[in-house]
């Protein structure tokens, strides 16, 4: 800050001079592990150069491997964390992690940036970035990888972006996660969660391992109240071949505001699936080659299910259960090993209206409810086009 500096003798129309007390304007704090890129860099590890910046500063880290956990402390407003190279700054894991066992943690800190980073495993950590205690981030255009055990097993954590903590105790957090490719997880991609935390994840790669017997795991999570949208993503290969569960591309449970579009969900065992979540948009992604069913709801209402493209599912394409007062318009569900649309269980007051099924080995339409719906069913079903339907009034 700067403010005028008087002489205890100065009269009070002599012009003032300026004093530097603080270092208002920004500065780039170059990191390098070796002083083979930056040879001046006063700073080999990155958590160094974090301890030193003031808010608004840019750490600026030169390509190599920096094998530390990073944490960005309340009071560093605004610091950019940067790789000079794309992808090229590797953080590594520990093998053994302490505190929040994260990575890089942006631990009640606000605005702050992460881009441009390597940031990977194999290690113990619960997660590769996580934003909590109230902190605000954008974590952008890095590779994340491997946050798992070695080997890969049943723990439930190893996540690669959560925002607002994995347990109630570390409290909410705030993230836009965008464009980043994350994969070899243990339990999920990126986690939202906790009442007041708010995240937009966009336009990233996310990939399980594929199908499984040692873990279930999800590409998304968003739960216990907190609000999401999930837009523009590529996930797949999360696939879980035990019984009495199931991975998912798309995970929706006890969340606040969640609007799911756009996405591209291949491979999974259920590409989107939502309970507990009233309000729940589900606009315009493409479902496919779902190990079980492509779009699943179950025990919610006023849900919005609308322009999925839903195809080669090995049970339905969108299937309700338990669900109600909601709408499913204008989707395509073709080619399932089980229904195209199929209601059941305590479902009423949906409106199922001008969607195309077909293709489908079980019938294209199904509604086992009994109301005064349409045939005899407790929803209405108008303007859909199909083949084959139980029962035979719904049109």
């Amino acid at each position: 800050m700067f403010r005028p500096f008087r002489s205890p003798t100065a009269r009070p129309s002599t012009l003032g001079v300026e004093a530097l007390e603080t270092r208002d304007v920004p500065s780039t704090l170059l990191v390098d592990d070796d002083r083979q890129q930056f040879r001046s860099a006063p700073y080999t590890t990155i958590s160094a150069a974090v301890a030193a910046a003031q808010p608004g500063d840019t750490v600026l880290v030169a390509r190599g491997t920096y094998r530390e956990q990073v944490v960005i402390p309340a009071g560093k407003d605004g610091l950019t964390l940067a790789a000079d190279k794309p992808l090229k700054a590797v953080i590594q894991a520990p093998a053994t992690t302490t505190g929040s066992k994260a990575v890089v943690e942006v631990d009640g800190a606000k605005n702050v940036t992460v881009t441009g980073f390597t940031i990977t495993g194999p290690t113990d950590a619960a997660a590769g970035v996580l934003v909590d205690n109230g902190g605000s981030a954008r974590i952008l255009s890095n590779d994340i990888l491997d946050i798992r055990r070695n080997p890969l097993d049943g723990v439930q954590l190893g996540v690669g972006v959560v925002v607002g903590g994995l347990t109630a105790a570390e409290g909410v957090g705030t993230a836009v996660v965008a464009d980043n490719t994350i994969s070899g997880y243990q339990k999920g991609g990126v986690v939202a969660f906790g009442d007041g935390t708010s995240a937009l994840i966009a336009g990233n790669k996310i990939v399980g391992v594929g199908p499984t017997g040692v873990i279930a795991q999800n590409g998304v999570q968003v739960s216990d109240g907190a609000d999401a949208r999930v837009i523009d993503n590529d996930i797949s290969r999360n696939a879980y071949t035990g019984s009495e569960t199931f991975a998912s591309g798309v995970i929706v449970t006890g969340a606040g505001d969640v609007t799911v579009a756009g996405n591209r969900l291949t491979s999974n065992d259920v590409g989107l699936f939502a309970t507990d979540t009233d309000g729940v948009r589900l606009l315009g992604n493409e479902v496919r080659n779902s190990r079980s069913t492509g779009v699943f709801l179950f025990d919610l209402s006023d849900a919005e299910v609308i322009g999925n493209v839903v195809s080669n599912s090995g049970r339905a394409g969108i299937f309700l259960d338990g669900v109600t007062d909601s709408t499913v318009a204008l989707n395509e569900s073709r080619a399932n090993a089980g229904y195209g649309i199929g209601v059941t269980g305590p479902s009423t007051g949906n409106t199922i209206v001008g969607n195309t099924a077909h293709g489908n080995k079980a019938d294209d339409l199904f509604d086992d409810t009994t109301g005064t719906g349409t045939a005899g069913t407790a929803n209405t079903w108008a303007g859909n086009r199909f083949r084959t339907a139980t029962p035979d009034g719904l049109r």
